[in-house]
Protein backbone atom coordinates (compact mmCIF):
# COMPACT_ATOMS: atom_id res chain seq x y z
CA UNK A 1 0.00 0.00 0.00
CA UNK A 2 2.95 2.38 0.65
CA UNK A 3 3.82 1.78 -2.98
CA UNK A 4 0.47 3.43 -4.11
CA UNK A 5 -0.43 5.34 -1.77
CA UNK A 6 2.68 7.72 -0.50
CA UNK A 7 0.47 9.63 1.94
CA UNK A 8 -1.90 7.46 4.84
CA UNK A 9 -2.69 11.10 6.24
CA UNK A 10 -5.49 11.61 3.36
CA UNK A 11 -8.97 10.78 3.86
CA UNK A 12 -9.95 7.38 1.80
CA UNK A 13 -12.17 8.72 -0.59
CA UNK A 14 -12.82 7.78 -4.55
CA UNK A 15 -11.12 11.74 -5.39
CA UNK A 16 -7.92 10.37 -3.10
CA UNK A 17 -8.28 7.04 -4.30
CA UNK A 18 -7.62 8.12 -8.19
CA UNK A 19 -4.83 10.64 -7.29
CA UNK A 20 -2.85 7.69 -5.68
CA UNK A 21 -3.30 5.72 -8.80
CA UNK A 22 -3.14 8.00 -11.41
CA UNK A 23 0.40 9.18 -9.15
CA UNK A 24 1.60 5.99 -9.16
CA UNK A 25 0.91 4.84 -12.88
CA UNK A 26 2.38 8.33 -14.21
CA UNK A 27 5.99 7.88 -11.76
CA UNK A 28 6.36 4.57 -11.38
CA UNK A 29 9.66 2.91 -13.21
CA UNK A 30 8.37 -0.88 -12.49
CA UNK A 31 7.50 -3.59 -15.20
CA UNK A 32 3.82 -4.23 -15.86
CA UNK A 33 3.41 -7.37 -13.95
CA UNK A 34 5.04 -5.81 -10.76
CA UNK A 35 2.13 -2.72 -11.53
CA UNK A 36 -0.70 -5.45 -11.73
CA UNK A 37 0.80 -7.33 -9.07
CA UNK A 38 0.24 -4.02 -6.90
CA UNK A 39 -3.06 -3.19 -8.31
CA UNK A 40 -4.26 -6.45 -7.48
CA UNK A 41 -3.23 -5.78 -3.81
CA UNK A 42 -4.84 -2.48 -3.74
CA UNK A 43 -8.20 -3.89 -5.41
CA UNK A 44 -8.06 -6.40 -2.20
CA UNK A 45 -7.96 -3.71 0.13
CA UNK A 46 -10.57 -1.44 -2.01
CA UNK A 47 -13.03 -4.22 -1.76
CA UNK A 48 -12.41 -4.33 1.87
CA UNK A 49 -12.86 -0.84 2.85
CA UNK A 50 -16.22 -0.75 0.41
CA UNK A 51 -17.94 -4.31 1.79
CA UNK A 52 -21.17 -4.16 3.07
CA UNK A 53 -20.30 -4.38 6.87
CA UNK A 54 -17.61 -1.08 6.62
CA UNK A 55 -19.03 1.14 3.34
CA UNK A 56 -15.94 3.96 3.92
CA UNK A 57 -16.17 3.93 0.56
CA UNK A 58 -18.53 3.14 -2.73
CA UNK A 59 -18.20 0.24 -4.02
CA UNK A 60 -16.77 0.31 -7.49
CA UNK A 61 -14.10 -0.56 -9.60
CA UNK A 62 -10.93 1.24 -8.98
CA UNK A 63 -7.87 -0.56 -10.58
CA UNK A 64 -9.27 -2.28 -13.46
CA UNK A 65 -8.22 0.47 -16.32
CA UNK A 66 -5.16 1.37 -14.61
CA UNK A 67 -3.88 -2.41 -15.31
CA UNK A 68 -1.57 -2.51 -17.60
CA UNK A 69 -0.57 -5.22 -20.86
CA UNK A 70 2.09 -7.13 -20.25
CA UNK A 71 4.69 -6.49 -22.96
CA UNK A 72 5.73 -9.56 -25.11
CA UNK A 73 8.84 -7.90 -26.07
CA UNK A 74 12.32 -7.72 -24.11
CA UNK A 75 13.46 -4.15 -23.08
CA UNK A 76 16.45 -3.21 -25.65
CA UNK A 77 19.90 -3.18 -23.50
CA UNK A 78 22.36 -0.16 -23.56
CA UNK A 79 25.55 -0.99 -25.34
CA UNK A 80 28.76 -0.45 -24.36
CA UNK A 81 29.48 2.22 -25.80
CA UNK A 82 26.54 4.32 -24.53
CA UNK A 83 27.32 3.16 -20.88
CA UNK A 84 30.95 4.48 -21.14
CA UNK A 85 29.34 7.67 -22.82
CA UNK A 86 27.21 8.19 -19.43
CA UNK A 87 29.96 7.56 -16.99
CA UNK A 88 31.76 9.74 -18.66
CA UNK A 89 29.70 12.37 -18.50
CA UNK A 90 28.48 11.84 -15.20
CA UNK A 91 31.94 11.59 -13.36
CA UNK A 92 32.36 15.57 -14.94
CA UNK A 93 28.62 16.28 -14.06
CA UNK A 94 27.41 13.91 -10.93
CA UNK A 95 29.74 11.34 -9.35
CA UNK A 96 27.07 9.56 -7.71
CA UNK A 97 24.71 9.44 -10.89
CA UNK A 98 28.27 7.88 -12.18
CA UNK A 99 28.77 5.35 -9.73
CA UNK A 100 24.99 4.23 -9.67
CA UNK A 101 25.27 3.63 -13.49
CA UNK A 102 28.46 1.91 -12.85
CA UNK A 103 26.94 -0.26 -10.25
CA UNK A 104 23.89 -1.42 -12.01
CA UNK A 105 26.13 -2.70 -14.86
CA UNK A 106 28.51 -4.60 -12.87
CA UNK A 107 25.92 -6.59 -10.91
CA UNK A 108 22.49 -6.38 -13.21
CA UNK A 109 20.37 -4.87 -9.75
CA UNK A 110 17.70 -3.54 -10.35
CA UNK A 111 17.14 0.01 -9.93
CA UNK A 112 14.67 0.58 -7.16
CA UNK A 113 16.62 -2.29 -5.41
CA UNK A 114 19.78 -0.53 -5.59
CA UNK A 115 18.22 2.66 -4.32
CA UNK A 116 17.38 0.84 -1.00
CA UNK A 117 20.66 -1.25 -0.28
CA UNK A 118 22.05 -0.47 3.16
CA UNK A 119 25.27 -0.08 4.02
CA UNK A 120 24.72 -2.40 6.48
CA UNK A 121 23.64 -4.83 4.25
CA UNK A 122 26.99 -5.30 2.47
CA UNK A 123 28.94 -8.44 3.22
CA UNK A 124 32.78 -7.32 1.69
CA UNK A 125 34.12 -10.37 2.79
CA UNK A 126 32.00 -13.39 1.33
CA UNK A 127 31.23 -10.44 -1.64
CA UNK A 128 27.65 -10.36 -1.67
CA UNK A 129 24.56 -7.31 -0.46
CA UNK A 130 21.06 -8.39 0.96
CA UNK A 131 18.33 -7.25 -0.77
CA UNK A 132 14.53 -8.43 -0.51
CA UNK A 133 12.88 -10.07 -3.38
CA UNK A 134 10.98 -7.57 -5.52
CA UNK A 135 7.36 -9.16 -4.79
CA UNK A 136 7.72 -11.30 -1.81
CA UNK A 137 9.60 -8.79 0.34
CA UNK A 138 10.10 -11.03 3.47
CA UNK A 139 13.00 -13.27 1.31
CA UNK A 140 16.00 -12.00 0.70
CA UNK A 141 18.34 -12.19 -2.41
CA UNK A 142 21.78 -11.48 -2.80
CA UNK A 143 23.49 -9.34 -5.41
CA UNK A 144 27.04 -10.85 -6.36
CA UNK A 145 30.02 -8.73 -5.85
CA UNK A 146 33.03 -8.74 -8.27
CA UNK A 147 36.13 -7.12 -6.86
CA UNK A 148 35.52 -4.56 -9.65
CA UNK A 149 32.15 -4.20 -8.08
CA UNK A 150 33.51 -3.81 -3.93
CA UNK A 151 35.68 -1.29 -5.52
CA UNK A 152 32.79 1.03 -6.81
CA UNK A 153 30.88 0.31 -3.87
CA UNK A 154 33.76 1.57 -1.82
CA UNK A 155 33.87 4.87 -3.60
CA UNK A 156 30.16 5.26 -3.31
CA UNK A 157 30.75 4.96 0.37
CA UNK A 158 33.64 7.14 0.23
CA UNK A 159 31.79 10.06 -1.53
CA UNK A 160 28.67 10.25 0.85
CA UNK A 161 28.32 13.23 2.73
CA UNK A 162 24.95 12.29 5.16
CA UNK A 163 25.46 9.68 8.08
CA UNK A 164 22.19 7.66 6.73
CA UNK A 165 22.60 3.84 6.39
CA UNK A 166 21.35 4.49 2.69
CA UNK A 167 23.86 3.82 0.28
CA UNK A 168 22.61 6.03 -2.29
CA UNK A 169 21.07 9.73 -1.42
CA UNK A 170 18.13 9.77 -3.55
CA UNK A 171 15.00 8.65 -1.62
CA UNK A 172 13.31 6.38 -4.95
CA UNK A 173 14.46 5.29 -8.65
CA UNK A 174 12.52 8.13 -10.33
CA UNK A 175 15.02 10.91 -9.11
CA UNK A 176 18.15 8.90 -11.06
CA UNK A 177 15.51 7.55 -14.04
CA UNK A 178 14.91 11.46 -14.92
CA UNK A 179 18.58 12.09 -14.67
CA UNK A 180 19.35 9.49 -17.22
CA UNK A 181 16.09 10.77 -19.13
CA UNK A 182 17.18 14.06 -19.42
CA UNK A 183 20.37 13.15 -20.54
CA UNK A 184 19.42 10.66 -23.17
CA UNK A 185 17.43 13.65 -24.64
CA UNK A 186 20.07 15.79 -24.59
CA UNK A 187 22.91 13.37 -26.36
CA UNK A 188 19.37 12.31 -28.35
CA UNK A 189 19.73 8.42 -27.85
CA UNK A 190 16.46 8.03 -26.14
CA UNK A 191 15.41 4.40 -26.98
CA UNK A 192 11.17 3.83 -25.93
CA UNK A 193 11.28 1.44 -23.03
CA UNK A 194 14.65 0.71 -21.50
CA UNK A 195 14.75 3.12 -18.06
CA UNK A 196 17.14 1.98 -15.79
CA UNK A 197 16.86 -1.76 -16.53
CA UNK A 198 18.18 -1.24 -19.56
CA UNK A 199 21.85 -1.40 -17.41
CA UNK A 200 20.40 -4.96 -16.50
CA UNK A 201 19.49 -6.25 -19.67
CA UNK A 202 22.80 -5.26 -20.65
CA UNK A 203 24.59 -6.76 -17.84
CA UNK A 204 22.74 -10.44 -19.03
CA UNK A 205 23.86 -10.28 -22.57
CA UNK A 206 27.26 -9.48 -21.26
CA UNK A 207 26.94 -12.36 -19.06
CA UNK A 208 25.55 -14.83 -22.25
CA UNK A 209 28.61 -13.35 -24.67
CA UNK A 210 30.94 -14.56 -21.96
CA UNK A 211 28.92 -18.02 -22.43
CA UNK A 212 27.64 -18.56 -18.71
CA UNK A 213 25.45 -21.38 -18.68
CA UNK A 214 21.98 -20.75 -18.32
CA UNK A 215 21.35 -21.64 -14.80
CA UNK A 216 24.44 -19.62 -13.72
CA UNK A 217 22.91 -16.63 -15.42
CA UNK A 218 19.86 -17.51 -13.55
CA UNK A 219 21.60 -16.99 -10.36
CA UNK A 220 23.43 -14.34 -11.11
CA UNK A 221 20.08 -12.46 -12.62
CA UNK A 222 18.06 -13.75 -10.03
CA UNK A 223 15.10 -15.02 -12.10
CA UNK A 224 12.34 -16.72 -9.95
CA UNK A 225 12.17 -19.37 -13.42
CA UNK A 226 14.60 -20.34 -15.62
CA UNK A 227 12.02 -19.76 -18.42
CA UNK A 228 12.86 -15.85 -17.65
CA UNK A 229 16.32 -16.53 -18.26
CA UNK A 230 15.64 -18.57 -21.31
CA UNK A 231 13.39 -15.55 -22.49
CA UNK A 232 16.42 -13.03 -22.39
CA UNK A 233 18.69 -15.69 -23.91
CA UNK A 234 16.82 -16.53 -27.18
CA UNK A 235 16.45 -12.74 -27.68
CA UNK A 236 19.62 -12.02 -27.62
CA UNK A 237 21.02 -15.29 -29.18
CA UNK A 238 19.19 -14.39 -32.38
CA UNK A 239 21.48 -11.54 -33.28
CA UNK A 240 24.32 -14.13 -32.60
CA UNK A 241 22.86 -16.54 -35.24
CA UNK A 242 22.70 -14.22 -37.82
CA UNK A 243 25.92 -12.81 -36.90
CA UNK A 244 27.55 -16.63 -37.63
CA UNK A 245 25.53 -16.80 -40.69
CA UNK A 246 26.67 -13.66 -41.98
CA UNK A 247 30.40 -14.88 -41.31
CA UNK A 248 30.14 -18.15 -42.52
CA UNK A 249 27.47 -18.41 -45.25
CA UNK A 250 29.16 -15.99 -47.67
Amino acid sequence: MKVVFKNFNVLLNEKNIIIALDNFIKNTTYNPTTINYYLALVKTFLNWASDDDRQYIPKKDYTTKYKQKASTNIRDPYTEEEYKIFVDYFEENNKEMSLFIQFLWHTGARGSETINIKISDIDFKNNYILVPNKIYKSQQESILLTDETKEIVRKTIALKKSKTDKLFSWKSAITPFQILKNLENKLNIKIKGRGLHGFRRGFADKLFRKEFAIDRVQEIMRHRTINTTLKSYKSMNKENIVSEMNDKLK
